[in-house]
């Protein structure tokens, strides 16, 4: 009949046709549904992450497989029946990622080789001498996106070279890669969609998993609440639409904390900053440095949990 009971004791709560929005703040707590629930509804709940299984379906081993699981349904609740998917107008997306170290060239772009997303372009910056432009396009040219190498000279900094290749982008949104970040293949899409629900003029996702290299040890520490309206989000996942990014002025021209820099620039203009969740991406500190400022020892406090060496997970593109 469409109606569903939730829960018991204090907060039970009865859903009658379509969910809510009180509906969606009462299912924040509310990790899965089991047992035989309408189709509409069912694509609903899966929408809001929660997992809906039969009676006999197995239940998820731990909690990154209970996350994997809920984020999966979601991806393909909107992906199927969202007014986006209805229109077939999913927007065209540009990456922009600007290097300077030639030994972390093959890992970046094997994170972008990974990635599943319909329209996708990639403009990567040749900063500096370190990086042989001519070597790069040669492995670039491999990629199975269109791909534009430009060559920045090393009197330029951080910001004028991400402008550089944002003024060359051709797609709806741009987004911002780091060289030695770990991605999953459904990061573009997250990303995306999480626009689409948010209505934000930049998304991008919590910093819940971090490969402490030195260390050996990935931590996952979720100090920042996802699926949320924030004032910080990873410089490494940041997407803004290209007329957004135009209106406010660009990046900044200045050498590092870039990220910080375009988050504050959009908020003086009183656009919103949309937090969405952090699977799909580990933020690396190497051990050969970092431009970060904050030390290994901060991300080793209100860990909730911790994997020796690289956390090993298909959401992460790190299972093989």
């Amino acid at each position: 009949d469409g109606a569903l009971e939730l829960g018991g004791g204090l907060r039970p709560r009865h859903i009658a046709g379509d969910v809510t929005e009180k509906d969606v703040a009462y299912l924040a707590d509310t990790r899965a549904v089991v047992g035989e629930v309408p189709p509409r509804l069912a694509r609903q709940l899966a929408a809001c992450g929660v997992v809906v299984l039969g009676d006999t379906d197995p239940r998820p081993a731990d909690d990154l497989a209970w996350q994997a699981a809920s984020v999966h349904e979601r991806r393909h609740a909107l992906r199927q029946f969202g007014p986006w998917a209805a229109l077939d107008s999913w927007p065209s997306v540009s990456i922009v990622m600007s290097t300077h170290r030639a030994s972390h060239v093959d890992h970046a772009l094997s994170q972008i080789a990974r990635l599943r997303y319909p329209r996708l372009e990639v403009l990567i910056a040749a900063h500096g001498d370190a990086v042989n432009v001519n070597d790069l396009r040669l492995k670039a040219a491999e990629l199975p996106y269109p791909t534009t190498v430009i060559s920045i000279d090393a009197s330029r900094n951080l910001g004028e070279s991400l402008q550089t290749l944002s003024h060359a982008a051709a797609g709806d949104l741009v987004t911002k890669f780091d060289d030695d970040d770990y991605y999953g293949s459904e990061h573009i899409w997250d990303l995306v969609l999480a626009r689409e629900y948010s209505g934000a003029q930049i998304v991008g996702k919590t910093l819940d998993w971090i490969y402490l290299e030195a260390q050996g040890v990935t931590v996952f520490r979720p100090v920042y609440s996802a699926e949320t309206y924030a004032d910080f989000v990873c410089g490494g996942t940041m997407l803004i639409s290209r007329g957004d990014l135009i209106s406010i002025g660009g990046w900044r021209p200045v050498p590092k904390s870039v990220d910080r820099a375009l988050l504050d620039r959009v908020i003086d203009d009183g656009g919103m900053v949309y937090r969405t969740h952090g699977l799909g991406y580990v933020y690396v500190r190497r051990a050969d440095g970092h431009t970060a400022s904050v030390s290994d020892e901060h991300f080793l406090k209100k860990n909730v949990s911790r994997v020796e060496g690289l956390v090993r997970h298909h959401e992460f593109g790190t299972d093989v």
